[in-house]
């Protein structure tokens, strides 16, 4: 969330469940939020008046939808529900900056790809059905009372200490273990073959504040590359780097239900 202070320079205000550690600068103020509890967001966004906030609270794991349905209606619908009455009732001038998902497309036609913006959302698991609900949500909202709302639907993020749930940072910590020699050449994976469009998340935070400087209400934005990348391709990227050629083994835990063999965003 972005604030003006009284001087016109920015201030940044940023949530954390209650158990996680923030880290200090001069001109961020942290809040304890459980975005489940109404009553804990009431509070924050009342107290921060922001002028942008960006929403990006969720159970973002795909394989964990899956295995916790219930926890990530929770946080995804449910929590967001509870943002936009929030904003509404006490912070109506604020511009809400939704994080969406490509995983809202799901499994759209291969004649559809590259997705624009317009392409039909068809989820085909849990986290994506979230996502899109949230996205209609967010419509009604800006449609019914006029709220300043965009959303933005993200496309595979990768970065630096992201969580090990995820492909890419699981291969990395695999091959960092091999080049340490504290396991054997053998990759665990689920399906390979699958194309997605990876983007390090330092352009999509450039893609969120254009998109909040310059975007307009009510509408969908895609971030991402445009490009396909499978993720044979990141284990053979990998390889290259380390020079390290691993075996692949196939682990049933990392197959998913239903799964998407491509997304690739048209930007």
């Amino acid at each position: 969330k972005i604030q003006k202070n009284k001087e016109n320079t920015e201030k940044v205000v940023l949530t954390k469940l209650p158990d996680e550690k923030g880290f200090f600068r001069d001109n961020i103020e942290w809040y304890d939020l459980d975005i489940r509890s109404g009553e804990d967001v009431n509070r924050v966004v009342s107290q921060a008046k922001a002028d942008v906030i960006f929403d990006f609270e969720g159970q973002n794991s795909v394989g964990y939808s899956w295995k916790e349905p219930t926890e990530t209606v929770d946080i995804n619908i449910s929590g967001t529900i509870n943002l936009l009455n929030a904003v509404r009732d006490f912070s109506s001038h604020s511009r809400l900056i939704i994080g969406g998902s490509g995983e809202e497309y799901g499994g759209t036609d291969f004649s559809a790809i590259p997705l624009q913006e317009e392409s039909t959302p068809h989820p085909n698991n849990i986290y994506g059905a979230t996502k899109a609900c949230q996205t209609m949500f967010a419509k009604l909202y800006h449609q019914a009372f006029g709220m300043d709302i965009i959303v933005v639907r993200a496309f595979y993020e990768i970065s630096v200490l992201q969580d090990e749930r995820f492909a890419v940072p699981n291969f990395c910590r695999q091959f960092a273990e091999m080049a340490a020699g504290e396991r054997e050449a053998t990759i665990s994976a689920g399906n390979l073959n699958n194309s997605r469009d990876f983007t390090d998340a330092r352009d999509l935070v450039r893609a969120f504040e254009a998109v909040a400087e310059k975007g307009r209400s009510g509408e969908v934005y895609n971030a991402a590359r445009g490009e396909e990348t499978t993720l044979l391709d990141i284990v053979r990227i990998l390889e290259g780097l380390t020079g390290i050629h691993v075996t692949i083994k196939a682990d049933a835990d990392r197959f998913r239900p239903m799964d998407t063999p491509a997304v690739v965003a048209d930007v």
